[in-house]
């Protein structure tokens, strides 16, 4: 989910490129949401495990974008116009009242939050200060969405540490462990999101290559997202 993928980035180790990268976030997170149609399968902590690689990697595509875009105010324009289209699918899937009570919402929304205080913190005329305000705030603002605060973290890990993949990967480590560590906190079973520490070596991959140039299939990525959930919420009805 980025305008534009630069040609080159400092990973001695890359083999995938950014179209096969978000095609593997795709698979990850239709299986996982495919899960949601069987209770026994959604509850199965095993196989819950590999949907844990996509959102990092949206994260971090976020995060390519920010550093590459030619327009930034479009790219957010973008991320909170698919965020809303996105909403209703997400909460009728999931069972969430979509306009009332606690405003369960996509993952679209923290992307999008963590897109802002990436942004907020590379503003070098700012004062120390003003770039780490909007920090706290993003991370409050994405409480109630899927993969909450953890995201916004996550995308200010990649953009923070993009030119050493060693800190960048200690880093993304560190906030896969608050991410178990939250799981604990609220009583949930923990092992599903140990997967989330698989899409560390699958980053590693990244060579920086776009792959195959196409309008077509940078708004499919978008698109895809809302519409996924709307079949799978159809099916499950028919079902």
């Amino acid at each position: 989910m980025s305008d534009t993928v630069p040609t080159t980035v400092p990973y001695a180790t890359a083999e995938w490129n950014a179209n096969q990268l978000k095609l593997l976030a795709i698979l990850a997170m239709t299986f996982d949401h495919f899960l949601f149609l069987n209770p026994q399968w959604a509850a199965n902590s095993v196989l819950r495990m590999p949907g844990r690689l996509a959102a990092p990697i949206m994260c971090f595509f976020i995060a390519e974008g920010f550093l590459h875009t030619s327009n930034l105010h479009r790219y957010m324009g973008r991320l909170f116009l698919f965020a809303l289209l996105s909403h209703v699918p997400y909460c009728l899937y999931f069972g969430y009242t979509p306009f009332q009570g606690t405003p369960y919402t996509s993952v679209l929304w923290s992307l999008l939050l963590g897109l802002v205080a990436l942004a907020a913190l590379k503003r070098e005329s700012w004062p120390v200060s003003a770039r780490l305000l909007p920090l706290p705030i993003c991370c409050l603002l994405a409480y109630t969405a899927d993969w909450n605060y953890i995201a916004v973290l996550l995308v200010l890990v990649f953009g923070v540490f993009r030119e050493d993949p060693m800190k960048r990967s200690l880093a993304h480590g560190a906030v896969g462990v608050l991410y178990v560590l939250q799981a604990m906190t609220y009583h949930l079973n923990p092992l599903p999101r140990l997967g989330i520490f698989l899409s560390i070596p699958v980053l590693l991959l990244y060579n920086g290559n776009l792959g195959k140039k196409s309008k077509v299939l940078q708004h499919a990525f978008y698109w895809y997202y809302p519409v996924h959930l709307l079949l799978l919420y159809l099916l499950h009805q028919f079902l």
